[in-house]
């Protein structure tokens, strides 16, 4: 991609490995220029990354797409928005979409998201899909419908093979591990510190079965956080998305421990920094993984990790390594 103008398309809210998928990206290739929404770059990190530029073209286009999706799910079919989208796109050969978790079936208003991504491979002549992963779904017709669109993709690269064994009649469709795991070595003195990353099972949008593991599922962290310090080690309950309410978790946590006598307890919320927060990693003892990305940051930083696993791009990222199966918070006890 070197001396490429590149359009960049991101779920950015403040995220630890959404953040760290654009950094990694851009930090790859610095001679490319990267453009992105106005909107998506909150964190100073990414605000601070010489080669990535919020643009205002990018933004419109952006929002443009956004709503053909929606009059489509409406049963509305209008071209003009996409029109418009492609001549602020014109500028840029290359595309890139790098997310996680975004080909996951939310009800059955689907075809508006489908036809965004059918969208995106028009915009500019070359577009790829980087470090996601597929499912879950529950409507074949949805498999059947991306399968179409991806075999317009320049390259689709899963970060599971479970996602790539859905598409086996696609050559331009392959797995590597997570974009995370080409983060750069770090070292730093190492601290008894025991770092706990933390979610919030109840948020809207989870299965219900576990939204209903949220007692048992804080209870039991709150255990763990005990022995650890009866251990001497300091436990650090770390929030990688305040947007999906992670800190209100880590405090509870936290004030738990301490009015139960334990001392050694922190909270650390990330806010835009990725640095601090992949420096508190490379200085502990060890990792307890809620969030997926603090199992891949805690394996890429050479820290023993105890994955707990709430959903299924955890359970694949498992088997695919292969490692220890973790823990499955619906059966947390």
């Amino acid at each position: 991609m070197q001396h490429k103008k590149v359009l960049v398309y991101a779920f950015l809210a403040n995220n630890v490995g959404d953040d760290l998928f654009v950094r990694l990206l851009c930090e790859r290739y610095p001679q490319a220029t990267f453009y992105i929404s106005r909107q998506a770059v909150r964190s100073a990190s990414l605000r601070a990354l010489p080669n990535l530029k919020p643009s205002r073209r990018v933004t419109l286009a952006v929002k443009l797409t956004g709503l053909e999706a929606k009059l489509v799910n409406r049963g509305i079919r209008c071209a003009l928005p996409f029109r418009i989208a492609r001549l602020l796109s014109r500028r840029y050969p290359v595309g890139v979409y790098i997310a996680g978790s975004v080909f996951v079936q939310r009800g059955r208003r689907w075809a508006g998201g489908v036809r965004r991504q059918l969208q995106r491979t028009l915009l500019t002549r070359s577009y790829l899909i980087v470090s996601a992963n597929f499912g879950p779904y529950a409507d074949e017709g949805y498999r059947a419908a991306y399968a179409e669109c991806f075999s317009r993709v320049t390259d689709v690269c899963f970060r599971d093979s479970y996602s790539k064994a859905l598409f086996p009649a696609l050559a331009n469709v392959r797995w590597a591990p997570d974009a995370a795991f080409t983060l750069p070595a770090r070292e730093r003195p190492e601290r008894p510190v025991a770092m706990i990353s933390v979610l919030l099972c109840s948020r809207a949008g989870r299965p219900e079965a576990l939204r209903q593991m949220e007692p048992a599922y804080e209870q039991k962290l709150f255990e763990l956080a005990c022995r650890l310090q009866e251990r001497g080690l300091e436990t650090c309950f770390v929030a990688f998305c305040a947007d999906q309410r992670d800190d209100e978790v880590a405090r509870r946590l936290d004030a738990r421990c301490r009015e139960a006598g334990f001392a050694n307890a922190s909270v650390l919320c990330y806010d835009g920094d990725l640095d601090a927060l992949l420096d508190a990693f490379a200085a502990c003892r060890c990792v307890v993984a809620s969030r997926f990305h603090a199992m891949v940051i805690g394996w890429r930083l050479g820290k023993p990790v105890m994955p707990l696993c709430y959903d299924d791009k955890m359970r694949h990222a498992l088997q695919d390594v292969p490692f220890f199966a973790g823990y499955d918070i619906l059966h947390i006890d």
